[in-house]
């Protein structure tokens, strides 16, 4: 997903991360250019990224792309809403693993015999979307994501409301924050 998306994103587009269990490989793949091309929050607090991408893209003339874990996206998931009530141009990435993996990872590296989180794999992202008014695509494989990308990332600077991708991905079990 990375590489497909770093081959397209524009230099001038801000990306806002909270995706913990897979932000060693966004930092290996895209790179920062410009200033406020990314944004994280330091410190490892949960919620921040999609109100933050709705907040940067109002008020400034840039894109932004807010690439969120499925987990992580529960804290403020009303988010869309607020993009659609302003017409706010974003694009929101979730990435789909079923599970709240980086909690997980963290419980494992304290040697916790079981999962401490419950999966959630029975969240429906897209459902949630259209929930709060927009539609979202959601993506299974390669092709249908490198066809979204293609199709999206030219209008970034021209989006008027947001567009979300329900992107699933695979669970690393062999990540350590």
């Amino acid at each position: 997903m990375y590489d497909s998306l770093a081959s397209r994103v524009p230099p001038e587009t801000i990306i806002v991360e909270e995706s913990p269990s897979s932000k060693p490989e966004l930092h290996r793949r895209i790179k920062v250019r410009r200033s406020m091309r990314f944004l994280s929050a330091a410190m490892g607090g949960l919620g921040f990224a999609m109100p933050a991408a709705v907040g940067l893209r109002m008020g400034c003339d840039r894109p932004v792309i807010a690439i969120v874990g499925d987990g992580s996206s529960q804290y403020s998931i009303q988010s869309i809403w607020s993009a659609v009530e302003y017409q706010v141009g974003v694009l929101f990435i979730i990435m789909n693993n079923g599970s709240y993996s980086i909690m997980d990872r963290l419980a494992e590296m304290q040697s916790y015999s079981r999962k401490v989180w419950p999966p959630l794999g029975h969240i429906d992202i897209s459902k949630l979307a259209q929930g709060y008014g927009r539609d979202s695509l959601r993506i299974e494989n390669q092709s249908q994501l490198d066809d979204a990308f293609t199709s999206l990332i030219p209008k970034l600077s021209s989006l008027s409301s947001p567009v979300l991708l329900d992107v699933q991905v695979e669970s690393d079990p062999t990540f350590e924050p």
